[in-house]
């Protein structure tokens, strides 16, 4: 026998078939042989195929059967494999990149179209892996404030990887104070706290517990109350969505002060019409009053004694800086009730020092006491309504008057209250002769009393009283047979009048008749008296009583007349009375001479001549025409139409009013005034108007 040598495996392989499909195509003729065993160490050998073409996306199967040259078959063997070469596509993603959240609680979602995918999840800055399997996924996550960049990986069985991000940013929730700022100084006791929110849609804000009104997302708390110093505001502020709260706090420094009243406590009753009333107070205090009464300060503590209504009383304490030390006036108040059992009593009207033109007014009130209470004021009773009182006509006098009314209970105590009014009604009296008064004369002197401003006249029927010192004197005042009213007129500088009245009845004619050539004048004044008997009898005997100081220089009867000289050295009224005797008897009458005292009528005529002037300055042309008199005004309103721009320097080049003479209707004075280096005098006249008001007549 002999061997043969063995073949080899290339020889053996060469003797074998493959019958492959892939895909059920035929591929065993396409394949190429190895002879190496693709294992290591093992023997065999192997075949390969490489496809021509792309092999479609998915599920394959290959199977293959080897024959021997023999004719056996090896057991079929089939293989199922994928082909996978598309990556994950992303098919929705929420939310959207480039969005600003307020609430940093995001959740990540989406899906995508390979359900064995995994979803990678990663979020910078703040570091967070997750990873989930598709087609859907959902990744809650915490944005942090500012930007945030989300990475999403979806990775394939096959290791096919798609990317995507999401650029996210969040907005955190915050207050912001605008007004007032940190360690602001606020001179009140309490401020206003404004400002807005970031990182909310919606939000709730307070200051100090006091809510604070929100619109849109600004915010302001008013009304925050503070205490004197230093002053904490904290500010909080709640998110709507998620009750996410947020505070800031600054300080403030208060200069507001405040103030308590430690006694007399709330409630307390008292006996007396008056409470004191003490407290302490803190801050940079000026002043403390208690209802108006100021209260006298040691150290931080306060008293004053306040008075009391009967009844329910407000004790209000005040505490006021001073507006050196905080730029404005500041103040803080509180408040206690007590009861009074002394009846009290208030004056409304007229108020506290007012100015009335009239003579008389009514005075009205409220008052608390017991029921059977009656009121007088300055002796008028008031009328009662309710607790409120009205006194009608109560009487004024010319200039400052005193206005008392009282209060009287039923067990006659009395509480009382004034008010200090000024009136500027000249006040009038008719003294002589009586209301009714039967006269056997056709004339009369009519003398009263008066309270006037200056430059008042009074007039009787006509006729100019001399106005001397509140007194008035009108001589030979005519009367008619019968019945006969006294018509008293007195006006003042500006043409204000007022009147009273009086009647009486002439029952006869007087037998003398006396008259002077001056009835005033300035002093020393010679006055000569004209005395005529309507008896159609001669004078017997001439009696005079000059009156006063006067002395009787001369008399001499002659026939029906006779004459008086007198001379009056000293100012003053004097009242003459003159008696004649004659064959029917004796007869007298009187009459009033008024003595100037010179430098009271140049102060006097000063006065008029400075107020014109005055006016003119101020440009008051209307004003300045009340000084004059008719005919001046319709010759000089012109003129002060013409120079009223100049007045000024006019009036300011005039020298002093100087004295010239004075008559009993006329006051000639005189001014100097340069003009063009040349002194010229003008001469003033004052003339005594019908009204008895003097005034300038011509300048």
């Amino acid at each position: 026998m002999q061997w043969q040598p063995l073949p080899s495996v290339e020889q053996l392989l060469q003797h074998f078939d493959l019958n492959a499909q892939l895909n059920n195509q035929p591929i065993g003729s396409l394949t190429t042989f190895s002879p190496t065993s693709p294992y290591v160490g093992q023997p065999g050998g192997s075949a390969s195929y490489t496809s021509a073409s792309r092999l479609p996306e998915g599920a394959n199967s290959l199977s293959a059967q080897v024959q021997d040259r023999f004719g056996h078959f090896t057991s079929p063997l089939t293989k199922a494999f994928t082909i996978d070469t598309i990556a994950p596509k992303f098919l929705t993603l929420a939310p959207a990149s480039g969005g600003v959240y307020l609430n940093p609680a995001v959740t990540v979602s989406g899906s995508i179209d390979d359900p064995t995918a995994s979803i990678y999840f990663s979020s910078v800055p703040l570091i967070f892996f997750g990873n989930q399997r598709g087609p859907n996924f959902t990744f809650p996550t915490t944005l942090v404030p500012g930007l945030n960049n989300i990475n999403l990986s979806a990775v394939d069985l096959a290791g096919n990887n798609t990317k995507t991000s999401l650029n996210l940013t969040s907005t955190p929730f915050t207050l912001h104070i605008s007004s007032p700022q940190n360690n602001d100084s606020i001179y009140g006791n309490q401020v206003t706290v404004s400002g807005y929110f970031s990182g909310a849609s919606n939000a709730s804000v307070s200051v100090n517990g006091i809510a604070a009104s929100v619109n849109g997302v600004n915010f302001t708390a008013a009304n925050v109350p503070l205490v004197s110093g230093t002053n904490t505001l904290l500010v909080t502020g709640t998110r709507a969505d998620d009750g996410k709260v947020q505070t800031q706090q600054l300080s403030v420094f208060s200069y507001a002060p405040s103030i308590a009243i430690t006694a007399p406590l709330n409630g307390a009753t008292f006996t007396g019409n008056s409470a004191l009333v003490t407290g302490t107070f803190t801050g940079l205090v000026a002043a403390v009053t208690v209802n108006g009464v100021t209260a006298t300060l040691s150290g931080n503590n306060f008293s004053a004694s306040v008075p009391l209504v009967f009844g329910n009383n407000t004790l209000v304490a005040t505490a006021t800086t001073a507006p050196a030390v905080t730029v404005i006036r500041l103040s803080a108040t509180q408040t206690v009730n007590v009861t009074s059992s002394a009846p009290s009593i208030t004056i409304a009207s007229p108020t506290a020092n007012a100015t009335l033109n009239t003579a008389t007014v009514a005075v009205s009130g409220t008052f608390n006491g017991p029921s059977n209470t009656s009121v007088t004021v300055n002796g008028v009773a008031a009328t009662i309504t309710g607790n409120t009182y009205t006194a009608t006509n109560v009487p004024l006098t010319y200039g400052s008057n005193i206005l008392t009314v009282t209060l009287t209970t039923s067990d006659n105590s009395t509480t009382s209250a004034t008010v200090t009014v000024t009136s500027t009604t000249p006040m009038l009296t008719i003294v002589s002769p009586a209301d009714g008064a039967n006269i056997n004369d056709d004339s009369i002197l009519v003398s009263g009393t008066l309270l006037n401003p200056i430059n008042t006249g009074v007039t009787v029927n006509g006729v100019v009283a001399n106005v001397d010192n509140g007194n008035f004197y009108a001589n030979n005042v005519p009367l008619q047979p019968g019945a006969n009213t006294l018509t008293v007129i007195y006006t003042q500088a500006d043409g204000t009048t007022a009147m009273q009245t009086r009647s009486v009845n002439s029952t006869g004619t007087n037998p003398l008749q006396v008259t002077a050539d001056a009835y005033t004048g300035a002093a020393p004044l010679s006055v000569n008296l004209a005395v005529t008997s309507q008896t159609g009898s001669p004078i017997q005997s001439l009696n005079v009583d000059p009156g006063g100081n006067g002395s009787v220089d001369s008399i001499t009867p002659n026939g029906l007349n006779g004459s008086v000289s007198l001379t009056y050295p000293a100012p003053g009224t004097y009242v003459v009375n003159v008696t004649i005797t004659d064959a029917q008897g004796s007869h007298s009458q009187a009459v009033a001479i008024t003595v100037r005292d010179p430098a009271q009528m140049d102060s006097f005529f000063n006065a008029v001549w400075t107020g014109m002037n005055n006016a003119l300055i101020a440009g008051d042309k209307t004003k300045a025409l009340t000084y004059l008199n008719t005919s001046a005004r319709a010759k000089y309103g012109p003129v002060f139409d013409a120079l009223l721009p100049d007045m000024p320097e006019i009036i300011a080049s005039y020298s002093p009013l100087q004295r010239l003479q004075i008559y009993p209707d006329i006051g000639e004075y005189a001014v100097n005034r340069v003009i063009h280096g040349v002194n010229r005098i003008y001469l003033i006249y004052f003339l005594l108007d019908n009204d008895g008001v003097w005034r300038i007549d011509s300048m």
